[in-house]
C-alpha cells in the first residue's frame, strides 16, 4: 500500500510540475506582451509630444517675431507722430493771425487739419490692431500652456 501511495504521489507531482511551470510560461508571456504593448504606447506619446514642443516652438517664434516687429514699427510711429505734431505746432505758429492772414494760410491750415485728423485715424487704427494681436497671442499661449504641461 506504501508503495502504491508513492508512486501515485510521484505520478501527481510530475503532472502538478508541468502544469505550473506551463502556467508560469503563460504568465511570463503575457507579461512580455504588455510590457511591449506600454513600450509602444509610451514611445507613441513621447513622439507625439515632441511633434507638439517643435510646433508649438515654431508659433512662438513666429509671434515672437512679429511682436517685435510691430513694437519696432509702434516706435517708428511714435517717432513720426512726434515729429507731426511738431510740424503742425510749428505750422501753427507760422499761421498770421485772423485779418492778416492770406488764402493760402487757411488752405495750410485745412491740410494740417485733414492730416492730423488721417493720423488720429492711423493711430486708432494701429491701436485696434495692437490689441487684437495682443488677445489673439493670448488666446495662443493659454492653447499651448496646457499642451507643455506649464501651470497657469
Amino acid at each position: 500500500m506504501g508503495a502504491v501511495f508513492f508512486g501515485l504521489r510521484a505520478v501527481y507531482d510530475a503532472g502538478h510540475s508541468a502544469g505550473v511551470s506551463e502556467t508560469t510560461a503563460q504568465w511570463d508571456a503575457d507579461k512580455i506582451a504588455i510590457q511591449k504593448v506600454t513600450d509602444a504606447a509610451i514611445a507613441q506619446a513621447t513622439a507625439e509630444r515632441d511633434m507638439a514642443l517643435k510646433s508649438n516652438e515654431a508659433i512662438q517664434n513666429d509671434y515672437q517675431s512679429k511682436l517685435t516687429a510691430a513694437t519696432a514699427n509702434a516706435a517708428d510711429f511714435a517717432l513720426r507722430l512726434r515729429n507731426a505734431e511738431t510740424l503742425i505746432a510749428a505750422n501753427r505758429s507760422n499761421v498770421p493771425k485772423a485779418g492778416g492772414g492770406s488764402e493760402s494760410a487757411t488752405a495750410s491750415t485745412a491740410s494740417s487739419s485733414d492730416q492730423l485728423g488721417q493720423l488720429v485715424a492711423l493711430v486708432t487704427d494701429f491701436r485696434t490692431e495692437c490689441k487684437a494681436n495682443s488677445d489673439q497671442l493670448d488666446s495662443l499661449i493659454s492653447e499651448i500652456k496646457p499642451q507643455l504641461g506649464v501651470q497657469k
